[in-house]
């Protein structure tokens, strides 16, 4: 009788094993039922109604100083705030910078320092109401009109 080599039971038995291990780690998968449980979903998609397109938050609103707080201005701060004036005239000691939009009109008259500066000593608005809210729309539009 011929005898087996050694290892032909030793193969046997990893066999066996990797064909369990095989079993457990590869469940049966039904592929119909995947296909159907896909179809359900996308069909409960397809049913939702349309996004509604985000719309972004407005941007907050420009800052604008209280008209009251531009006295003491220096022309440099007037120029970084209102930009340039469209109308200057000089009559020394003193200036008057006008600026303007489509509601309004602001005057700002200057007076020249001990050093040579010149700066804002009275304010006035036109051509728009008195309350403190309409005087800061017409600061607010002159700004956005600077930029």
């Amino acid at each position: 009788m011929k005898q087996l080599p050694r290892y032909l039971p030793a193969l046997m038995l990893a066999l066996m094993l990797g064909a369990c291990t095989e079993q457990a780690g590869n469940p049966v998968v039904d592929s119909t039922a995947m296909t159907t449980e896909a179809d359900t979903v996308l069909e409960e998609i397809a049913a939702l109604p349309p996004a509604e397109p985000e719309i972004p938050p407005p941007p907050p609103p420009i800052p604008v100083p209280a008209p009251e707080s531009l006295v003491g201005y220096y022309e440099v701060g007037l120029e970084n705030l209102f930009g340039q004036p469209e109308f200057v005239r000089r009559d020394p000691p003193a200036e008057l910078w006008q600026y303007h939009t489509e509601s309004c009109v602001l005057d700002l008259f200057l007076y020249e320092n001990e050093s040579g500066n010149y700066l804002v000593d009275h304010i006035e608005f036109r051509e728009t109401g008195t309350s403190p809210a309409e005087k800061e729309d017409c600061l607010r539009d002159i700004i956005l009109s600077a930029e």
